[in-house]
């Protein structure tokens, strides 16, 4: 069975008390079966407020992801939890998945349950205040255009919007052809940034990039 790269954003809520020290862990579950209960680690000091953390959870096929479960295990010193929202990129689907929480993950009388909460898949702009416009400018010089995959993440001070794939209707990236494309992320603040990827599939996969301008079009 063909293993997958699911790129995982967590969104901690720019709340007081929000972030937590505690283990974090995330279940997926899609048409086509479970990723089962991952640990969210880097080693970089994860789940502050105001923060998105990325995260590779290895796992098979589980076609379109309709809910995930995000827990934590109560440990470290203020373990309670402000979970603004979850996005999952399927590097099968070539799709983002949201999932919206707002909501608190604590101990409470229930013990351990309300450390854990199972969220469904929403709209992008669910938990979403910005539209980021983006032109891709493809230079002018032979071979230039590209039929492969292309996603980009944008990197801003206050996070980044996860892998995005660059894709419409039309047959983008030709020879000295400027590609426009929008779509909604949480605020990363001022921008700082990008990372851009061809997945090398398709003939003439090879690609030659003018530039590419990023725009936040909700404050433009």
């Amino acid at each position: 069975v063909p293993l997958a790269d699911y790129r995982v954003s967590v969104f901690t809520s720019d709340i007081r008390g929000a972030g937590t020290d505690a283990n974090v862990f995330l279940e997926m579950f899609g048409t086509k079966g479970a990723v089962g209960k991952s640990k969210l680690e880097t080693s970089g000091n994860n789940f502050e407020k105001g923060q998105v953390d990325t995260f590779v959870v290895k796992g098979t096929d589980i076609g379109d992801i309709e809910r995930v479960v995000i827990s934590h295990d109560n440990s470290g010193l203020g373990s309670a939890w402000h979970c603004q929202q979850v996005e999952v990129f399927s590097p099968v689907t070539q799709k983002t998945y949201y999932f919206p929480c707002n909501a608190w993950l604590e101990a409470g009388k229930e013990g351990l349950a309300g450390c854990s909460k199972e969220l469904m898949a929403g709209p992008a702009d669910a938990a979403a205040p910005c539209q980021y416009k983006i032109e891709v400018k493809t230079s002018d010089v032979r071979g230039a255009g590209t039929d492969a995959n292309v996603t980009i993440t944008v990197f801003g001070t206050k996070g980044d919007t996860g892998a995005r794939p660059l894709d419409d209707s039309k047959n983008n990236f030709e020879r000295n052809m400027t590609d426009t494309f929008f779509f909604k992320a949480p605020d990363i603040g001022e921008m700082t940034s990008v990372k851009v990827t061809a997945d090398g599939s398709g003939l003439g996969a090879e690609w030659h990039l003018d530039y590419i301008d990023v725009s936040n079009a909700t404050t433009s």
